[in-house]
C-alpha cells in the first residue's frame, strides 16, 4: 500500500475545512474583519480536522502494517499537536496581505499545511516508535522543486530529530519503512537543487540540518529497544490493565465531549488501550462489515487456524479477549432489540429453553425502551417476501462479561444508545410472548455461559 490513499483522505478533510470556512469569508470584506473573525474560528477548525487527520493516519498505518504482515504488537499513535500555530498564521497573513483575496489565500494555504501536519507527524512519530520499522520515508508526486529534491533523496529517517519539511498546499506525506519491504521510492544519487532563490535557500537549509543517514537495520533497532523471547521474537503482552475497563465505565453525569476526551486519553496511554479503542470504535463507525469479519477471525483464532491472520489482527483479537475477560457489567439489566424474518409462530419455534444462542460481539443497551424501539422498526414489514417478527433479548444474571462503549461515542446520538458490547456464548433460559401497543413480541431471556 502506498501513501496515495492517505494523502487523498487528508485532502478531503482539508476540503471540509474550506467548506466550513467559506461562510465566514462571505461575511467579511477587509483583512481586518477577517482577522477578527478568524481568531475564534480557525483554531477550532485546525484542531478538529487535524485530529481527524491524525486518526485517519493512525488507521492507515495499522492497516498498512497488517497488510505487510509485520510481526509483534504495535498500534499507531495519533499525533497530538498542542499548538499547531493557528493564531500565528492569522497574524502573519494579516501582516502580508494587502486585500481580502490575498489574505484568504494565505490563511487557507497555511490551514492546509497545519491539518496535514497532524497526519504526517502521526506517521513519522509512529514509524520511529514502532520497533519493527526502520523509520519513515517521504512520498509525493514532486509537484514543486523543493519536494522533488527531498523525495529524490530517498533515505529512511530513523531519528525523531528529523522533521518533515513542508510548505503551504504541500501534498507530500510519509510512509513507514519495514525491514524486508520494498521502499516506496528508490533512492536517487543526484537531484539538482531547486532553481528559485527562495526554494533553493529553503532546500539547502533543510538538507544541511538533515544529512543522509546511515542505513539502519531493523534488527539493530529491535535489539536496542525491545526485549526478546527465547526464540528471538519480540515479547508482546496482551494483558489488559484493569484501569482500562474502569475508564470505560459510564459516569453518573452522562456523556459529554469532555468525558469522551478523558476516556480516549486514558486508553491511549498504553498500546493495549489504543488497540481496544480502535476496535470498540468500529462498533459505532462502519461496524456493519467490520464486526462479522472480526467474529470470523476470532473463531479461527480459537480453533488454532491462524495461518492467514496477520500478527496485527492476532494482537487485536487477544487484546479484545483479555478486555472482555476483565469486564464486569454486574447485575445491570441489558437488552437487545431486533426483528427476525418469519411469523411469530415460526420464529418462536426456533428457540427453546436450554438451547445455545450465538450473539457473539453483539451490542446491548441498558435502556429497555430504546431496545424495544429497535424491535418494532422492521416488525410486520415484508422483506424479500418474508414478514419480520420483533424479538427482545433480555440478558439476565450477574457478573456479565461485557464492555461499555458509551463513553467513547463520538456524538450524543450514539451515546444515548447506552451500549455494552457482549461477547461469548449464551444459553436461553426463558421464551415468552408479550403484546405491547397491539404488537406481539417474542422475548428471549439469555444467560452468558462463557466468554468464548
Amino acid at each position: 500500500m502506498q501513501g496515495l490513499d492517505l494523502r487523498d483522505g487528508v485532502k478531503g478533510l482539508v476540503q471540509f475545512a474550506h467548506r466550513d470556512l467559506s461562510t465566514m469569508w462571505e461575511q467579511v470584506t477587509t483583512p481586518a474583519q477577517a482577522e477578527a473573525a478568524l481568531r475564534d474560528v480557525l483554531p477550532a477548525l485546525v484542531d478538529t480536522y487535524g485530529s481527524a487527520a491524525a486518526t485517519l493516519a493512525a488507521d492507515w498505518y495499522d492497516q498498512h502494517r497488517d497488510e505487510a504482515e509485520i510481526a509483534g504488537k504495535f498500534s499507531a499513535i495519533p499525533a497530538e499537536i498542542k499548538d499547531p500555530g493557528s493564531q500565528a498564521l492569522i497574524g502573519w497573513a494579516a501582516s502580508k496581505a494587502t486585500d481580502i483575496e490575498g489574505f484568504q489565500g494565505l490563511v487557507e494555504g497555511g490551514m492546509q499545511r497545519r491539518i496535514a501536519n497532524f497526519s504526517r507527524q502521526t506517521i513519522t512519530g509512529s514509524s520511529i516508535a514502532d520497533p519493527k520499522a526502520a523509520g519513515w520515508q517521504r512520498v509525493g508526486s514532486g509537484e514543486c522543486a523543493f519536494c522533488a529534491l527531498l523525495i529524490g533523496r530517498g533515505p529512511v529517517y530513523s531519528e525523531d530529530t528529523a522533521d518533515f519539511a513542508s510548505h503551504d498546499h504541500c501534498n507530500c506525506s510519509a510512509v513507514p519503512a519495514f525491514d524486508g519491504e520494498r521502499l516506496p521510492v528508490p533512492p536517487k544519487e543526484e537531484v539538482p537543487l531547486p532553481q528559485g532563490d527562495a526554494e533553493k535557500a529553503l532546500a539547502e537549509e533543510w538538507v544541511e540540518k538533515h544529512p543522509l543517514p546511515e542505513p539502519v537495520k531493523i534488527t539493530e533497532r529491535i535489539s536496542d529497544s525491545s526485549q526478546k523471547t527465547g526464540n528471538g521474537e519480540v515479547a508482546a503482552s496482551t494483558e489488559i490493565p484493569g484501569e482500562i475497563f474502569d475508564a470505560l465505565l459510564p459516569t453518573r453525569g452522562g456523556w459529554t465531549t469532555s468525558t469522551r476526551a478523558k476516556t480516549v486519553a486514558e486508553l491511549k496511554k498504553t498500546p493495549e488501550g489504543r488497540i481496544l479503542l480502535k476496535t470498540l470504535d468500529s462498533f459505532q463507525s462502519g461496524g456493519s462489515t467490520a464486526i462479522p469479519r472480526l467474529r470470523t477471525d476470532i473463531e479461527k483464532y480459537l480453533a488454532g487456524d491462524v495461518a492467514d491472520l496477520a500478527q496485527g489482527r492476532i494482537d487485536t483479537i487477544e487484546t479484545l479477549l483479555s478486555a472482555v475477560g476483565k469486564s464486569n457489567a454486574g447485575d445491570r439489566a441489558l437488552w437487545r432489540g431486533m426483528s427476525i424474518p418469519g411469523s411469530i409462530d415460526d420464529v418462536a419455534a426456533r428457540y427453546a429453553v436450554g438451547d445455545d444462542l450465538d450473539l457473539s460481539l453483539a451490542s446491548f443497551s441498558t435502556d429497555k425502551k430504546l431496545a424495544q424501539g429497535f424491535t418494532i422498526k422492521g416488525a410486520g414489514k415484508r422483506v424479500r417476501g418474508a414478514t419480520r417478527t420483533p424479538v427482545l433479548v433480555e440478558w439476565v444474571g450477574e457478573g456479565k462479561r461485557a464492555l461499555p462503549i458509551e463513553r467513547i461515542s463520538k456524538s450524543l446520538v450514539f451515546a444515548n444508545e447506552k451500549e455494552w458490547l457482549g461477547a461469548g456464548r449464551y444459553v436461553i433460559e426463558g421464551v415468552k410472548r408479550v403484546k405491547r401497543n397491539g404488537v406481539e413480541t417474542l422475548v428471549l431471556q439469555i444467560r452468558q455461559k462463557g466468554i468464548w
